[in-house]
């Protein structure tokens, strides 16, 4: 039998357009040709960040990594031991959220709220997959459209190796693959 872990730490409001947005986006994962609630396949050392922009002064950063990649493991969560190693590890990434993607400062950006989830799919160390996904809401001072923000999720966390980033924002969506820190990303 499948067992279905989730741990989460602080659930925000979140936006309904930005949550359609990112429905639409992440459809085909939640069709009804499958049995069971299932993540789009993941590649260890590889992550997905989308920044949907709901206007050019607020939106949702969301990340969506292989728990290896975060927690260290893929496996559910039930020693002690290991329900404090996730709770850590989203701890951690709830902490660095402003250096995951450094904001510029001209802009006056804020992040509003933070989640974290752990979900593992399996039974017993070795077997199975985890996702973590992050959320954050920000809100700016300034319009972010035609801003650049810079890359520290590479450095924060080491064992991604290759970050896919999307950006949907009032005037369109663009799509980038990134490998190095520092690396800009316009908005």
């Amino acid at each position: 039998m499948k067992n279905v872990a989730s741990l989460s730490v602080r659930v925000p409001q979140v936006l309904l357009s930005v949550s359609v947005l990112l429905a639409a986006y992440a459809g085909p994962a939640l069709s009804d040709d499958h049995k069971h609630e299932h993540h789009e396949a993941h590649v260890h050392g590889e992550a997905k960040l989308v920044i949907a922009l709901e206007s050019s002064t607020q939106g949702m950063i969301e990340l969506d990594a292989p728990g290896e990649s975060i927690v260290g493991f893929e496996h559910a969560a039930k020693s002690a031991k290991d329900k404090k190693t996730v709770k850590a590890a989203l701890t951690q990434l709830q902490g660095l959220a402003s250096s995951l993607l450094v904001l510029p400062a001209a802009n006056g950006c804020k992040i509003t709220s933070k989640e974290a989830d752990y979900e593992a799919e399996g039974e017993g160390k070795g077997k199975g997959h985890a996702n973590v996904e992050a959320t954050f809401d920000i809100k700016c001072t300034e319009p972010l459209i035609g801003a650049k923000g810079k890359l520290g999720l590479l450095k924060a966390f080491p064992k991604i190796k290759k970050l896919q980033i999307q950006v949907i924002g009032p005037t369109g969506q663009s799509e980038v693959v990134h490998t190095r820190n520092g690396e800009e990303i316009s908005f």
